[in-house]
């Protein structure tokens, strides 16, 4: 909260504050589903509409263009989140 007062130091300071409470979150007791929640939101947050897609048309050709556009994704966009 000292941070408010000096704005060039929480420009700074807020990336490691917010790692550090995270690494806090995740190394608690209920960790766990916190690292839970947050893969079931990156699977859905395209990952899973594109698998499901592949599933439903693994049975015909398609190029990425096809694949990103199904999913309103851009191709360097589906390509970084499978990354």
């Amino acid at each position: 909260m000292k941070l408010n007062d000096r704005p060039e130091d929480a420009y700074f300071s807020g990336e490691l504050i917010k790692r550090e409470m995270i690494y806090h979150i995740l190394t608690g007791e209920y960790g766990y589903l916190f690292f839970q929640q947050a893969i079931v939101e990156k699977q859905v947050d395209g990952i899973g509409k594109a698998m499901e897609w592949i599933k439903k048309n693994y049975t015909s050709a398609f190029t990425m263009e096809e694949l990103a556009k199904s999913n309103n994704m851009s191709v360097s966009s589906l390509h970084h989140k499978f990354k």
